[in-house]
C-alpha cells in the first residue's frame, strides 16, 4: 500500500490547508512533496519579497544589509554588476513560482533591496509568471506620484499580470495628472494584454471643478484593456471622453471612484463648475454590476453620478465609503437617489468608519434603506458612546424582511434585538455584529420559554464588555471589504 506521501493528489489537497510556514519546514521532506509545496510556499510573497529572493543569489549577506547611508547605498548600486546565468540558477527555479507581490515606493528598505535585486537579475521581467502586483505610486511628497516610478514599475510587467492594485491606503491623498496616468496605463496594457484588474486609488484627483488635461490622452490609454473586469481610479474617470470608453468595455463588472483630499477649491465654493452632464449612448456599460465611490468633502459629487442614468441603470450593487464629512440628511437623501435611479441594487455597503459619529441605524436612514429590494447589507460607523438606546434593532429588521447577509461594525446590539432579528428576517443567513452581553440576556433556566429552534444561519457574533468604556470601541472597516463586495456583485 502506498504511503500517503506518495500520492501526489493526497499531497495537493494537504497543501492546499496547510500553513504556509509548516509547508516551507517540509520542503525536504521528498522530492515529490518539494514538487507539491513549492507553488504554494512561493504563490504570494510578503513586502519582504526583495530579501527572500536576493537569499537565492550567491553571497546574499553582501546585498542584504539595507541599512546604509544614502552616500554608500549609490556607491554599492554603482558597482553592482548584472550576474551571469550561472550565478542566477537558484533564482530561476524559484521566480517563475511567484504570484503575487507587493512593491510599496515609500518603503525605504524594501526600496533599496529591489534596486539591488534589479541591477542583479536583468532579465525582464523579474517575475516570469506574476499575476497579481500591489503597488504604492506616492512619493515622498504625498500629494504627487513618484514619477521615477513608471519606469522602475516595468521591471514587473509581464503577460501573465491580470491584476495591479494600490494597496496602500494613504495614496487616497495622491494627485497625478491625467497625461502621466495615460502615460502610465499605456505603457502597462503594452506588456499586459490581459489585465482584468486595476486599481490605483484617488489617482487623476477631482476633474469636476478643474479643468483635465490629457484626458484624450488617459481615454485611448484605457481603451487598449479589452479584458478589463475591475477599475477604481479618480474622478477623472468622469470626464466625458473617458467615461465614454469606459463604458464601452464589454466585461467591467465594478467602478470604483475616488475623490482625493487634495487642498485647493472645496465644493460648495465660489469657483465650483456646474454639476456634470454626461449622456451616454444606449448599451453602455453591458456587464456593470457594482458601483464604488470614495467621497471627502459631502455627498455633492455622488449626487451628480446618479444622474448618468447609462451608468447606474443596472447595478445590483452599490459601496459608500465616507472619508470625512458624512452628514446624515445627505446620506439619507443618497440612497433615495440610489433606490429611484438604480432599483434593482440588491447589495448595499456603507462605510463611515472615518467620519465623525453618524447614527446609521437612525429611522430615517433605516426608512430610505427600506426603498431598495437588500439582500445583503454591510454598515460600518461609530456611534456616540452615550448612545444606549438603538433604534435600529426592530425596526431594522422590519424594514428589511428579505435580507440574507447583515454585517454591521460600530454600534452594539442586545438580546433583544437578535429575537427582533430572528422573528422579522426569515432568509437570514450570514449575520455578523457586535453584541453587548448585559442584563437583558435571559439566564439558563429561562431559555426553555424561548422555544428555540435550529437555525440555518451561519452567525458570527462579537461580543462586547459591559464596561461603559469599552461598549463603544473605534472600529476599523471590513477586512478587504470590496475583494467582499465584488464577489457579491460577480
Amino acid at each position: 500500500m502506498a504511503h500517503p506521501f506518495e500520492i501526489p493528489e493526497i499531497l495537493c489537497l494537504i497543501c492546499e490547508q496547510a500553513q504556509r510556514s509548516d509547508l516551507a519546514r517540509l520542503l525536504t521532506l521528498s522530492r515529490l512533496f518539494f514538487e507539491c509545496a513549492m507553488p504554494f510556499v512561493w504563490k504570494n510573497l510578503p513586502v519582504s519579497a526583495p530579501m527572500i529572493l536576493l537569499r537565492l543569489l550567491p553571497d546574499s549577506d553582501r546585498y542584504l544589509n539595507t541599512n546604509l547611508g544614502t552616500t554608500l547605498v549609490e556607491t554599492l548600486l554603482e558597482s553592482l554588476r548584472p550576474l551571469d546565468s550561472q550565478s542566477l540558477t537558484r533564482f530561476n527555479l524559484y521566480a517563475p513560482f511567484v504570484k503575487r507581490i507587493v512593491r510599496h515606493h515609500r518603503n525605504k528598505q524594501s526600496n533599496v533591496a529591489w534596486n539591488r535585486l534589479l541591477n542583479l537579475v536583468d532579465v525582464r521581467p523579474i517575475l516570469p509568471n506574476l499575476e497579481a502586483l500591489g503597488v504604492s505610486l506616492a512619493a515622498d511628497n504625498q500629494f504627487s506620484p513618484c514619477q521615477g516610478f513608471i519606469p522602475c514599475l516595468k521591471a514587473y510587467l509581464s503577460p501573465t499580470l491580470v491584476e495591479i492594485d494600490n494597496t496602500r491606503a494613504t495614496d487616497a491623498y495622491l494627485y497625478m495628472e491625467p497625461l502621466t496616468l495615460a502615460r502610465l496605463l499605456s505603457g502597462i496594457a503594452q506588456e499586459c494584454p490581459h489585465l482584468s484588474t486595476l486599481k490605483l486609488q484617488s489617482a487623476t484627483g477631482r476633474p469636476y471643478i478643474e479643468e483635465i488635461h490629457g484626458s484624450d490622452e488617459l481615454a485611448r490609454s484605457l481603451g487598449k484593456f479589452c479584458d478589463l473586469r475591475v477599475v477604481r481610479l479618480g474622478l477623472a474617470a468622469l470626464d466625458p471622453k473617458v467615461i465614454v470608453v469606459l463604458a464601452s468595455l464589454p466585461n467591467l463588472e465594478s467602478l470604483s471612484l475616488n475623490e482625493s483630499s487634495l487642498p485647493g477649491t472645496m465644493p460648495g465654493s465660489d469657483e465650483d463648475l456646474d454639476p456634470l452632464s454626461i449622456s451616454l449612448p444606449p448599451g453602455s456599460f453591458p456587464a456593470l454590476q457594482h458601483l464604488g465611490i470614495y467621497v471627502h468633502y459631502g455627498f455633492e459629487i455622488a449626487y451628480d453620478i446618479w444622474g448618468i442614468t447609462g451608468l447606474v441603470r443596472g447595478l445590483t450593487s452599490v459601496s459608500v465609503h465616507a472619508l470625512d464629512n458624512c452628514p446624515r440628511t445627505q446620506l439619507c437623501e443618497l440612497i433615495r437617489a440610489i433606490s429611484q435611479s438604480s432599483p434593482w441594487v440588491t447589495s448595499l455597503h456603507i462605510e463611515c468608519t472615518r467620519a465623525p459619529e453618524i447614527a446609521l441605524l437612525s429611522d430615517e436612514i433605516v426608512d430610505c434603506l427600506a426603498l431598495l429590494p437588500l439582500q445583503h447589507l454591510r454598515l460600518s460607523g461609530k456611534d456616540t458612546a452615550d448612545r444606549w438606546d438603538y433604534y435600529g434593532g426592530e425596526l431594522l429588521a422590519l424594514a428589511l424582511p428579505k435580507l440574507e447577509s447583515l454585517q454591521i461594525r460600530g454600534y452594539s446590539f442586545s438580546f433583544t434585538n437578535l429575537t427582533h432579528m430572528a422573528k422579522y428576517m426569515p432568509w437570514l443567513r450570514t449575520l455578523s455584529i457586535p453584541v453587548r452581553a448585559n442584563m437583558d440576556w435571559p439566564l439558563a433556566h429561562e431559555l426553555h420559554m424561548l422555544m428555540l429552534a435550529p437555525s440555518p444561519s451561519r452567525l458570527e457574533l462579537q461580543f462586547l464588555s459591559c464596561n461603559f468604556a469599552t461598549c463603544f470601541p473605534a472600529v476599523a472597516g471590513f477586512e478587504n471589504p470590496d475583494e467582499a463586495v465584488e464577489a457579491v456583485a460577480a
